[in-house]
């Protein structure tokens, strides 16, 4: 099970996440893409494009809306996912659904966009923006290689502490003060 936590609007990249479940499905038959957050009801235009997409693909039966969620219930997707996806294409300065899932230990895969790419650095997988091949692969590796998915979540929990901390945030601050 694969997570999408974010608006359901063409610049986070729904869309790519929508077709690379075919190539998901084509080698993990049972994988499930769950979008969680904004903008999901189903009589939204973009909501009937990214079923459309999946109905074309034959692989709406794979696909859950859960329209948008409070942080516990998140959480409990999180528990269960095989990897977070982060499939924006606009210029992001930095994804809060990325870290809140790299901080409970969810693997990451996202855009090389914006400073996502540093922020992620290697504790995460990036792919080419747009690309819903390189965003199937990566998924298919992470659901398949088990040792590469607890890698990436023990270094990505530990990096999300220590560089996402509300210490780590107050220090960066005083610094920014210090310099004035």
């Amino acid at each position: 099970m694969v997570l999408f936590v974010g608006s359901l609007i063409e610049f986070k990249g729904a869309w790519v996440a929508a077709k690379s479940l075919k190539h998901v499905v084509e080698k993990i038959p049972e994988a499930k893409l769950v979008f969680i957050g904004n903008e999901q009801t189903p009589e939204l235009p973009y909501r009937r494009f990214i079923e459309d997409i999946c109905a074309k693909d034959k692989t709406i039966n794979n696909v859950l809306f859960l329209g948008k969620q409070d942080w516990q219930t998140i959480k409990t997707w999180h528990a269960k996912a095989s990897a977070l996806i982060f499939p924006s294409i606009c210029m992001e300065t930095f994804g809060l659904a990325w870290a809140e899932a790299m901080a409970s230990g969810v693997p990451i895969i996202a855009s090389a966009v914006g400073s996502i790419p540093e922020l992620v650095g290697d504790h995460g997988i990036i792919v080419p923006p747009r690309d819903d091949r390189a965003l199937a692969d990566a998924i298919t590796k992470i659901v398949t290689d088990t040792k590469l998915a607890e890698q990436l979540s023990k270094e990505g929990k530990e990096y999300a502490a220590k560089q996402f901390s509300i210490t780590n945030a107050v220090n960066n601050l005083k610094d920014i003060y210090n310099l004035l």
